[in-house]
């Protein structure tokens, strides 16, 4: 058959496998496209469009070596490299999703989705100064795409390059995340021109989490040129909106408190004994936000033998496959060592070639008593710091996830006074060379007496690079990323208060008030 022959029944075969997809008869659809390659595998859209019907179908593998084909007969086609990053993931084959992505953003540097995905993927695999070079480039190619500043910018924010990420912002910010991230970089002058496009802004700025987002940054340029007062009013108005966007439900966070403390009792404790793991490598750090947990993780993390988890998210879900009903179900279990074995898994990378690994988690504070019987030889470190420079700290912040009451004064002096509690109920319960209470101002006062003190406990030596802390390469993701990066500070100690009378709300959650 002549090579024209073929390529016309290719031709018929590729159109009734469309008009078969259209009726969803794909398993029909399939028959014809094996056809139509078999007569002629050198067209595109044929290639292209049954690499597509696999991906589809949950054959990934297959799908790969048509949508790879399809990248060879037209390398300036995106969609066959979009799709080849779909069908190496699926495949869990980062690399290959990494390169096929390259591809096509160099062909769509506009597409925010996918250069999204990238971005995600080269944090994930640790490739995270290629993640700014990729950043960097799409940047000078597509100067006017809008989402790229902010992007580049919280990269450079996690890998250290703060000089760099504030340079980009204060040369593109236009926006209330951009102006948010902006503030958390830099400490405002009086007479700094970004003040005031930032005042300009929040006079036509109409979108309601922009509004509140501008209202936030505004308030912590306001504290750093001395108007605080005028801060805070900003910093109601704003965490007043973001209260409206929660799904918060105190009555049932204050429940989980109560619930914790009744599972866990000295009975169950003592009963449980001995079913956990001979590891010590966890270095649990418990908490509130804005305490100085990211500060003693970075302390830490920063000794030759210590990795850092910061808040990986492996817990929670870890929880729930073992124990579908937490806490309660807890008094049913027998045997924790698989749990810490999976644990350990779950940090992947991170232990290799360290003894120890920090992981400070938010939700820690429930699974203490679980983390104890689970590894009973892991030491544990209790971060405090003055009750109301924390809430506060927490109210000028718009948190990504998680910490909801934040936004309501006396919700989250009522979250702190339950914190607190249960902290101390897991100190009653846990032997005292086991946790181990640091105040951050203390810290701030005495870094290297009190890391000495961190690191005895956890069974370290002494590592000079533990008091260059903000020295070190290690990626920062949380809301103090900034923070770390700097020497100790002592700005933070004894911060400037509204009046008694703006805070009572807060002041009544914190037990600090009393009356109605």
């Amino acid at each position: 058959m002549s090579e024209a022959s073929s390529k016309k029944i290719s031709a018929i075969l590729a159109g009734e496998a469309h008009a078969l997809l259209r009726a969803n008869r794909f398993a029909e659809a399939e028959t014809r496209f094996r056809q139509a390659v078999a007569q002629d595998g050198a067209d595109f859209a044929l290639r292209y469009n049954f690499g597509v019907l696999l991906l589809k179908t949950r054959r990934p593998g297959e799908a790969l070596i048509h949508l790879e084909a399809a990248t060879r007969l037209n390398p300036k086609a995106p969609e066959a490299y979009r799709a080849l990053a779909g069908a190496h993931f699926a495949l869990a084959r980062p690399d290959g999703a990494i390169a096929a992505l390259k591809c096509f953003v160099a062909l769509e540097p506009s597409d925010q989705a996918a250069m999204h995905e990238l971005i995600r993927l080269l944090m994930q695999e640790e490739r995270r100064e290629e993640a700014a070079d990729v950043l960097r480039a799409a940047r000078e190619q597509t100067p006017r795409q809008a989402f790229l500043p902010l992007m580049l910018a919280n990269v450079l924010r996690v890998i250290g390059k703060l000089s760099e990420a504030r340079a980009v912002l204060e040369e593109d910010a236009r926006t209330g995340a951009e102006f948010y991230l902006l503030a958390d970089l830099k400490r405002f002058a009086p007479g700094d021109p970004v003040l005031a496009v930032m005042e300009r802004y929040l006079q036509t700025a109409t979108e309601g989490e922009d509004i509140a987002l501008t209202k936030f940054a505004l308030a912590k340029a306001y504290g750093d040129i001395g108007a605080p007062e005028k801060g805070f009013t900003l910093l109601g108005e704003a965490n007043r909106f973001m209260r409206r966007r929660t799904s918060y439900r105190e009555a049932q966070n204050m429940g989980h408190y109560a619930r914790t403390r009744s599972a866990f009792t000295p009975s169950l404790m003592a009963q449980k004994r001995g079913i956990g793991s001979d590891s010590e490598a966890p270095i649990f750090i418990l908490g509130m936000p804005r305490s100085g947990t990211t500060l003693v993780e970075q302390i830490l993390a920063s000794h030759k033998d210590v990795a850092g988890a910061s808040e990986n998210g492996v817990l929670p879900p870890l929880v729930t496959r073992f124990i579908p009903r937490f806490p309660e179900g807890v008094a049913g279990v027998g045997d924790l060592k698989y749990f810490a074995a999976e644990y350990l898994k779950g940090m992947g990378r991170l232990l290799e070639g360290k003894v120890r690994v920090t992981d400070k988690s938010l939700d820690s504070v429930f699974y203490a008593g679980l983390l104890h019987l689970a590894f009973p030889r892991a030491r544990f470190i209790w971060v405090q710091r003055d009750p109301i420079d924390t809430c506060l700290s927490c109210y000028g912040r718009r948190f990504v996830q998680g910490v909801q009451y934040a936004y309501d004064l006396g919700e989250l002096g009522r979250a702190f006074h339950a914190y607190e509690g249960l902290m101390e109920h897991w100190q009653s319960l846990l032997p005292p060379e086991i946790l181990l209470r640091v105040r951050y101002e203390e810290v701030v006062a005495d870094l290297e007496g009190q890391a000495r003190r961190m690191l005895d406990h956890c069974g370290l030596e002494f590592d000079p690079a533990c008091l260059a802390f903000h020295s070190s390469a290690r990626p920062v993701f949380t809301a103090s990323a900034a923070q770390v990066r700097q020497p100790l500070y002592k700005t933070s100690v004894g911060r400037w208060r509204p009046s008694d009378a703006e805070l009572r709300p807060l002041l009544y959650g914190l037990g600090l008030m009393k009356g109605a």
